[in-house]
């Protein structure tokens, strides 16, 4: 009887829970087998040091919620920032190819000196876009590493207050067999304010173990940042020198040219006398 008693309050706790804080995820602490059977989740966050305390127990949903929720949005930051390191790269390469294709018109005169002018200056603009966004990518990496760390520390609390994976070791209703396959950690912490800093040592729960990934590590995606940094800004400093060659040609053509002209035209007019306005002897020699 008092089983049933403690069942049916549990369920009206849920429900009371479910209406206060929306949606509560029995997904973290019950899992549905093969055979049909409902068991508890091997490391659910649920299974408390303190179950009768309630405060414990809410703050313990706002804290999974929290975790559960951020990881996924880490994830979509890290595809965003690999992503974001691929299409610099592409398109650092496609301004070097603009510049290839440039460059046999500067001598051949295919098309208008202007133009080409308009298409390097072009070029230029574009370069100094890749540094902007670069830098672009390097603040995300910095909320990348922030948005972890703050997982990390939410992680931290659910553990402290649920019962470690290492004491359910002895129930006979947990799968042993999942938690020998799980990596060990050992860390100081203090369990209440008054007592000493002990080691904890614990099996590592499926979301540490996730953290721990490399697909969310940032020194892994702080390093390719750095050899994509490299390899772009290499390509954008020697395609800023070539722009700088190849314009300052076109603008020394471009004068040598308008020189020519100009002197080509100063031997087609001819002078015209100061004192009495005649033409020159060899046009008067014709009549």
């Amino acid at each position: 009887m008092p089983s049933l008693i403690r069942t049916v309050l549990s369920m009206v706790l849920l429900l009371l829970l479910q209406n206060s804080y929306g949606s509560v995820r029995a997904i973290n602490h019950w899992i549905l087998q093969d055979d049909g059977r409902i068991t508890q989740k091997v490391d659910s966050p649920f299974l408390l040091r303190e179950p009768h305390n309630l405060v414990t127990f809410l703050d313990q949903i706002q804290h999974n919620d929290y975790v559960e929720q951020s990881y996924l949005k880490l994830r979509r930051q890290r595809e965003l920032i690999a992503e974001h390191l691929r299409y610099s790269k592409q398109f650092s390469e496609d301004l070097v190819l603009q510049a290839e294709r440039l460059q046999p018109h500067l001598g051949a005169q295919t098309q208008p000196m202007q133009n080409l002018i308009n298409s390097l200056e072009a070029l230029t603009k574009q370069t100094a876009k890749m540094y902007s966004y670069l830098e672009f990518v390097k603040d995300e990496l910095k909320e990348f590493r922030k948005l972890k760390t703050q997982i990390t520390q939410h992680h931290e609390k659910l553990i402290q207050q649920q019962v470690p994976l290492a004491s359910r070791q002895l129930d006979e209703k947990v799968n042993n067999e999942d938690l020998l396959k799980r990596g060990q950690y050992c860390s100081t912490r203090t369990l209440s304010k008054t007592e000493d800093p002990v080691l904890f040592c614990d099996f590592y729960s499926d979301m540490q173990m996730r953290l721990d990934g490399k697909d969310v590590d940032p020194e892994t995606l702080e390093r390719d940042w750095q050899l994509t940094s490299e390899s772009v800004l290499n390509q954008v400093t020697n395609l800023n020198v070539q722009q700088r060659m190849n314009l300052e040609q076109i603008k020394a053509m471009r004068a040598k040219k308008a020189a020519a002209v100009a002197s080509a035209k100063s031997k087609k007019v001819t002078p015209v006398s100061s004192a009495t306005g005649d033409i020159p002897d060899a046009k008067s020699n014709d009549t």
